[in-house]
């Protein structure tokens, strides 16, 4: 299950799902960023932290205080939603977050 989702991560950023546009249901080309945290597409002002569209990471990666959660934060909340939506267990779940974190922007160097 766990290289499922590493294939599955790989080729949507492969096939462009993590790109800086989209169209919408009008087919209007869209800008919209990637959270460098977690990858997760930032549409509307309430996906971005505190609803800041100059930031680079989203609501999911921010603290109360609206600064970015440290390597072992967000490592701990990726790994329970992996566990929560794909029912990896616990060290499958962390070395799947781990493998996903690797490859994005704000973690290429590690922890």
């Amino acid at each position: 299950m766990m290289q499922y989702c590493l294939w599955l991560f790989e080729r949507l950023i492969a096939l462009g799902w993590f790109g800086n546009t989209y169209r919408n249901m009008k087919g209007d080309v869209i800008r919209m960023k990637i959270c460098v945290a977690c990858g997760m597409p930032m549409k509307e002002p309430a996906d971005f932290a505190m609803g800041d569209t100059g930031k680079d990471y989203c609501v999911h990666c921010a603290r109360p205080d609206g600064t970015m959660q440290s390597y072992e934060e967000k490592l701990g909340s990726l790994t329970a939603f992996i566990i929560r939506t794909q029912g990896l267990d616990k060290m499958a779940a962390n070395v799947a977050a781990r493998k996903m974190m690797a490859r994005l922007p704000a973690w290429k160097s590690g922890d």
